[in-house]
């Protein structure tokens, strides 16, 4: 239900549904990198070459050089 400028929260997921999915594959396909969702109204946009880790929530991010298709030294 609309009022004046506002959406319902059913009909503001419906109209936004076609923007996150193109958002996420830009994100995700044409650029290689990774959303995460920080909390329930954060993201966090991760560059290419950039992993985040499961279960580490209060931890900086890293990924082993495995993971990035790279040898290590």
């Amino acid at each position: 239900m609309v009022d004046g400028n506002r959406f319902s929260s059913k009909e503001k997921q419906n109209f936004l549904q076609p923007i996150q999915y193109n958002f996420t594959t830009f994100i995700e396909g044409d650029l290689g990198g990774q959303i995460i969702q920080i909390t329930d109204s954060r993201l966090m946009l991760l560059p290419p070459g950039c992993r985040g880790l499961k279960g580490i929530e209060m931890e900086a991010f890293a990924a082993s050089a495995e993971e990035l298709g790279r040898r290590r030294l």
